[in-house]
């Protein structure tokens, strides 16, 4: 039996403009015309119409439905393979809509009137946090988020210092790093690793410098101020002259540190041993550095020990606490006593 173009439009649901368009493609080219020259379909071209209908409904292009028809099962496979790979990136992008969609709801819920300025920055914020963290890690963020006030008026505050020049050994600028230092941890749920990816993220994006204030030139100001904040307990326990000597090599190690605090912190939840080799080797480049600063005088050594375990400041803001000091200990242990 031969079907006209209406009577197969009527059939299938689609519209007689769709099959003409299915005709002057090649996609589906009726078996037959009439005398008049209607298109006239036979059971063959209703089978093929409908494989049509199917392979649609996996949203692809005419022209891959086409390959298809023509190819094999393998064509099909890897045609499935990527329809599943972008529905995959289609979920993701829902899943971050979502969250984001959540964060300002709860933005709304926490402020009576919030300002469309502030709206719109925190969408940009996120899109850019999103090109450096994954999912996972801007969940745990938002959980280290409650103090983003304080934070906030700490980087207005430093600002103000920089635009009155004020230097980084200042009493008034020392007088932050202890805040800076743990409220930008706390805002990192006290990752380290973290942290590394904040400081590339403010050093890179000029969005996040303009929304923030947080730019290279105060991300370098405040390693300066830290720096000196450090240098001054240590002060208190070691002579003007001691801290005179070692000065220069501190400042010029300082910015080392923190990718150390990164690397024990993964190293601790990869699980490794304190004897293993991973470990030793990490040990053997912290007591190099450490030493680059205080020299190889065991005494010396000691002395830093104790005054790191009077001063709990000393490590505000390391992300080097508990469990990874712990590892830390007990792999310099481990090396100390077993010398190659």
């Amino acid at each position: 039996m031969l079907l006209k173009v209406g009577e197969l439009a009527k059939r299938t649901g689609l519209t007689v403009r769709t099959l003409h368009h299915y005709d002057a493609i090649g996609l589906l080219r009726p078996s037959a015309r009439s005398e008049a020259g209607y298109r006239l379909y036979h059971r063959g071209d209703v089978e093929r119409l409908y494989r049509i209908q199917a392979l649609r409904r996996l949203d692809l292009p005419l022209s891959e439905v086409a390959v298809l028809l023509e190819g094999d099962a393998r064509d099909l496979e890897s045609v499935i393979d990527e329809q599943v790979t972008a529905l995959e990136r289609q979920i993701e992008r829902a899943a971050a809509l979502r969250n984001r969609l959540q964060d300002l709801r709860r933005l709304l819920g926490e402020q009576e009137q919030p300002e469309l300025n502030e709206w719109l920055s925190t969408l940009e914020m996120m899109a850019i946090y999103d090109r450096y963290f994954t999912r996972e890690e801007y969940a745990r963020m938002r959980k280290g988020s409650r103090g983003m006030k304080e934070l906030n008026a700490t980087v207005v505050a430093v600002r103000s210092l920089m635009e009155r020049g004020v230097a980084p050994d200042a009493p008034e600028a020392i007088a932050l790093a202890e805040p800076w230092s743990r409220l930008s941890l706390e805002h990192m749920d006290g990752d380290p690793r973290l942290m590394l990816k904040l400081d590339a993220l403010h050093r890179n994006e000029p969005g996040a410098q303009a929304l923030t204030g947080v730019d290279t030139a105060l991300l370098e100001y405040m390693t300066q101020v830290t720096a000196e904040y450090r240098l001054s307990l240590y002060a208190r326990h070691l002579g003007s002259e001691e801290i005179a000597r070692v000065r220069n090599a501190y400042l010029a190690n300082y910015r080392r540190w923190p990718a150390m605090f990164a690397e024990a912190r993964e190293l601790m939840e990869g699980g490794a041993a304190a004897d293993s080799p991973e470990m030793q080797a990490f040990c053997a480049r912290w007591i190099a550095l450490f030493r680059a600063v205080w020299g190889n005088d065991p005494a010396m050594r000691a002395r830093i020990l104790d005054i790191h375990a009077r001063e709990p400041g000393m490590m505000t803001g390391s992300g080097v606490q508990g469990e990874v000091m712990a590892l830390i200990s007990q792999g310099l242990a481990h090396l100390q006593n077993n010398p190659t």
